[in-house]
């Protein structure tokens, strides 16, 4: 018996005009080398130097893996096993027994070189030992259902039950190393080779400021690309956000979200540990009332004026919502309306500034922590907007899972 969580992820946008770096597209190789191994220390969340992932076992798992892979018949296939996400497994394990909030995974996944934030949670239960044969079954229902390419497995004894989870996610884009925390005035390459289902992509740095610029990216055979910045040349320079978009004929979806720091200012922050929380049946339109009474609530502890509603802001905030209700993505740029403020302009609403935070979870709490707990989005709720706008979509899965995508759009007007 098995449940899972659906994958979320926590982004930040504010609208910006300009930017300072641009990347140069190459076309210069087709070849792409498999993962180096990083170092890590298994049951902790010390930062990484390198995003990067490796295929070899665990201490302790490779006979487990080796008989998984032995218990397939012929034409059977597993997902690529990931050490990250193994690692990932067994600090998780070493926490709680229960699913954890998506906010804190996806916060852990980059702690492991993840760059793919779409993690899912499965827990299995036994009295006695897992066969790989049942192991198996529950990997080949997962790649039906949420068509996953990666998995990590923890093993371990749980007061006489056997107990394993897995994580597990879909990769439609690989790189193969990328540093993660740059001196500064060395150029810096990001290369990668992106799922032949899609035909486009495109790649959104959020800067130190608060602004963003985005970026088309040319692929060459076999969809391979290579960017190349120049990062950290601003003393004020501290963290850039890369978000990687793809799309095709069917839709758009976020394949890649991670930071990469400037060593000079680099504090790496601990993941505040959140369980998964529990929603009765609750419509959209009361959770999104919960989300704005727990950010006002905040609001008024901090001594701040709370934020009023406005309903022209709740319509945009909704249809974004429910594009990525549609999507099952979480899109800071959307393909067919754009940016926050192109969205605005659409609806005829004029504003001096728009900062927006976008979430996928299951409870208005599991949200709004979230955003607190982040400082970057943590700074949007304690500013002075004038006007806020809300839009709850939610999302029910075919294994009983739901989540709620959720948008807050906040507004300076003229």
């Amino acid at each position: 018996m098995f449940r899972y969580s659906a994958f979320s992820i926590i982004f930040l946008l504010i609208s910006c005009s300009q930017s300072n770096i641009a990347p140069s597209s190459g076309q210069q190789s087709k070849k792409f080398t498999k993962p180096v191994v990083p170092i890590h220390w298994r049951g902790t969340i010390d930062s990484e130097n390198y995003y990067s992932d490796s295929e070899t076992a665990l201490s302790g798992d490779e006979t487990f893996m080796l008989n998984l892979k032995n218990s397939l018949d012929s034409e059977e296939i597993i997902p690529v096993y990931s050490q990250n996400l193994s690692l990932m497994a067994y600090h998780i394990s070493s926490i709680t027994k229960n699913l954890v909030s998506p906010y804190y995974i996806y916060n852990l996944s980059q702690h492991y070189g993840i760059t793919v934030p779409w993690v899912f949670q499965t827990w299995l239960e036994s009295k006695d030992d897992f066969s790989p044969a049942s192991v198996n079954e529950t990997l080949k229902y997962l790649i039906e259902k949420r068509k996953i390419t990666h998995f990590g497995i923890a093993r371990f004894k749980d007061k006489n039950k056997s107990r394993i989870l897995i994580l597990s996610q879909k990769r439609n884009i690989l790189f193969p190393v990328i540093p993660r925390i740059m001196e500064g005035k060395i150029p810096s390459k990001i290369e990668g080779v992106l799922n032949k289902n899609y035909d486009n992509l495109e790649v959104t740095v959020k800067f130190s400021n608060n602004t963003f610029k985005t970026w088309q990216i040319a692929l060459s055979a076999n969809n391979y690309f290579k960017l190349s910045f120049k990062l950290c040349n601003k003393s004020e320079d501290k963290m850039y956000v890369f978000q990687f978009l793809a799309s095709s004929h069917t839709g758009a979806s976020v394949v890649a979200d991670f930071p990469i720091y400037c060593k000079r200012l680099y504090k790496p922050e601990r993941p505040v540990v959140m369980l998964m929380g529990s929603t009765a049946e609750i419509s959209e339109s009361e959770f999104a009332s919960e989300v704005i009474l727990r950010i006002n609530q905040y609001r008024k502890s901090l001594g701040l004026s709370i934020f009023s509603t406005d309903k022209s802001l709740n319509t945009v905030s909704q249809s974004h919502s429910q594009e990525m209700c549609a999507l099952d993505s979480i899109l800071h740029v959307s393909p067919t309306t754009g940016k926050p403020e192109d969205r605005l302009k659409k609806s005829e609403i004029e504003v001096h500034s728009v900062a927006e935070n976008v979430a996928s979870g299951n409870t208005p709490d599991e949200i709004v922590k979230g955003w607190i707990s982040s400082e970057t989005h943590r700074q949007n709720l304690i500013s002075p907007f004038s006007a806020a706008g809300i839009g709850v979509c939610r999302k029910s899965y075919s294994d009983g899972t739901y989540s709620f995508f959720t948008t807050l759009m906040l507004i300076q007007k003229k």
